[in-house]
Order: C-alpha cells, then sequence, then structure tokens
C-alpha cells in the first residue's frame, strides 16, 4: 500500500498525465514518455525522482536532517542562513511560556508576546515547519518574549 501510495504522489509530481505507469511488481515505476521524467518507488520503500530525464535524485525512506538546540534571546538573531534548507525546515519553541516570532527575509520583531505583521508566531511548546517546495530559501530570523527561550532547528 506504501508503495502504492509513492508512486501515485510521484505521477502527481511529475505530470498530470502518463502514459506509461507500471504498479505491478517491484520496482514500481512511472514515466512521462514525452519528456522522460520519472519516478521510481523501489522495494525498500526509497523513492528516487528524476526530474529531468537523466541521472536522478535518491531520496531515502528514514531521511533525517540535523536538529540543533538554540536559545532564542530578545535580540533578533539568524537561526537559519540562506539557502540551508532544501528538503524541509523546522523551528521548534520548547518553551512552555515564551513565544517565538520568526521572520524569512528580514529582522523578526517582537513588542511584549506580540509578532509584527507579517511575521510567524511560534507559541509556547510549539513549531513552525515547511516541506517540498515550500522550504523558505531565505534567512530566517527570530526573537522571543523572553531571553534564553530554548528552541531547536532543523533543516534539511
Amino acid at each position: 500500500m506504501k508503495r502504492l501510495f509513492l508512486a501515485a504522489l510521484a505521477a502527481c509530481l511529475l505530470a498530470p498525465s502518463f502514459a506509461d505507469a507500471q504498479v505491478a511488481g517491484s520496482p514500481v515505476q512511472i514515466q512521462d514518455p514525452s519528456t522522460l521524467k520519472s519516478a521510481t518507488v523501489n522495494s525498500d520503500g526509497s523513492l528516487k525522482v528524476n526530474m529531468s530525464g537523466g541521472g536522478g535524485t535518491f531520496l531515502p525512506t528514514n531521511s533525517s536532517g540535523a536538529y540543533s538546540a538554540v536559545t532564542i534571546g530578545t535580540t533578533a538573531s539568524t537561526i537559519i542562513t540562506a539557502g540551508a534548507c532544501k528538503v524541509f525546515c523546522d523551528i521548534v519553541n520548547d518553551s512552555p511560556t515564551a513565544t517565538i516570532c520568526i521572520s524569512v527575509g528580514s529582522t523578526a520583531t517582537i513588542t511584549g508576546s506580540a509578532c509584527a505583521a507579517g511575521e510567524i508566531t511560534i507559541p509556547p511548546l510549539w513549531h513552525r515547519s515547511w516541506e517540498g517546495s515550500y522550504v523558505p530559501s531565505d534567512a530566517i530570523s527570530a526573537i522571543a518574549s523572553s531571553s534564553s527561550t530554548p528552541g531547536a532547528v532543523g533543516a534539511k
């Protein structure tokens, strides 16, 4: 079932319609014959996507990004550099009381526990994440409502 789901997902990513789709056997492959773009779900569940008609990108099933502990203070600082996130980006607020404000591409600001317009609020014991094509490519700045706010940042 997992392989069939991944094959369907790959079909949606490559193109809206395909003339050639193999769904039985191992590996499962879906290919657009006009562009030669393809996606293969291997027997171990890993996904290989070929968006250029050659080569390909291998995404293992148990991919894990590096998480790092961060301390966010009452002065804004960059917690993720521009271009660091390719697959996913996750910012975790480990504080039971403090609010974290983040800004993508500019400096984060906070007044009390309210973030400025256009910024993202991460409430206590919450997180904000992005995946796939929604991953920000600009630097991410953060500021907290109290000093020494514990958190974590994951990026891959």
